[in-house]
């Protein structure tokens, strides 16, 4: 439990380094990942969007030893090692799925903070 993320953001990037951890992730070149977010941003308008919410989801690399460290209420971190879960994805789905539902799912939010365990629990099982 607990695996190294793998989705992360590089620590040398040029902005945030969402573009570069990407590229390094799918072992493709970063000049391209960087054309399709600057594509989807005059084509699309979401690349921003979607680049600010990969930046506050991803772990940087150089800080994976924090990437399971509580954010808000732990939530995405229990569930994560609960499930086996890559940390940048469940927060990338949690992000997501709050903005879509308008902030409705924020009571969902709190109910898992109650009913999960908590990292130690999880450690000692």
């Amino acid at each position: 439990m607990g695996t190294e993320p793998r989705f992360t953001r590089s620590s040398t990037g040029i902005l945030a380094g969402v573009c570069k951890g990407l590229a390094e992730r799918f072992q493709i070149d970063g000049m391209l990942v960087r054309i399709l977010f600057i594509a989807s941003v005059i084509f699309f308008g979401v690349g921003i969007c979607f680049y600010i919410l990969l930046a506050v989801s991803f772990p940087r690399q150089d800080q994976l030893d924090r990437a399971y460290d509580t954010r808000i209420m732990g939530v995405c971190a229990r569930l994560a090692l609960r499930f086996d879960f890559d940390i940048g994805l469940v927060r990338l789905l949690t992000l997501i799925v709050f903005l879509s539902s308008l902030g409705s799912t924020l009571l969902f939010y709190v109910i898992l903070y109650f009913v999960l365990p908590t990292r130690n629990e999880l450690h000692k099982a």
